[in-house]
């Protein structure tokens, strides 16, 4: 594989839009802040809820553009001759930050659940049911 290719400007631009997008979807729909949030701008709220997950297609094309530039920054798949390691870098390369969001939402829920009572926040798993947090 060639080196990392130069950044686009558009490209990041589209990214953090979306982004931005999803997160305020989330914040205005799930959870114990959408029911205030849906009181003080209902119509904001309802565009949000049907508009802004839309966002989650645009992920879904940049990221397979940017696999595809980065597997054949010329036109051409490069990784035929070592697909394996291909596949266990880029593994590599995302498995360390999903293990971090993954263990940020189970604490996150953990801290939730002593807080507060609303629908949204998961159940203390039935393993640990007889753990005292």
């Amino acid at each position: 594989m060639s080196p990392r290719p130069s950044r686009l400007p558009c490209i990041d631009a589209l990214k953090a839009v979306s982004s931005q997008l999803i997160v305020l979807h989330h914040l205005a729909f799930y959870g114990p802040m959408s029911d205030t949030a849906y009181r003080l701008a209902p119509g904001l709220v309802d565009w949000l809820y049907d508009y802004a997950r839309i966002a989650v297609q645009v992920f879904l094309v940049i990221s397979g553009f940017l696999a595809a530039r980065s597997l054949a920054p010329h036109g051409r798949l490069e990784i035929s001759q070592h697909p394996l390691l291909v596949l266990w870098r880029r593994y590599q390369k995302l498995v360390v930050p999903f293990a971090a969001a993954l263990l940020l939402s189970i604490a996150g829920a953990a801290l939730a659940r002593q807080w507060m009572v609303h629908d949204s926040i998961p159940r203390r798993p039935a393993c640990c049911s007889s753990w005292r947090t």
